[in-house]
């Protein structure tokens, strides 16, 4: 566990913070099917460019 007064020293990569932000259950209602508005067809696709 991170304890508060050592969290900016730590470096999480996107993989492990999103598996984190993934297993909390505050993210629970966006599995609900109310939730799921958007398909594949809506918008147009981003591509960064470097």
């Amino acid at each position: 566990m991170i304890k508060a007064e050592n969290a900016d020293k730590v470096d999480i990569n996107e993989k492990g913070w999103l598996r984190v932000a993934s297993g909390n259950a505050a993210f629970n209602f966006l599995k609900e099917t109310g939730e799921d508005i958007y398909t594949l067809s809506d918008g147009k696709p981003f591509h960064e460019q470097r």
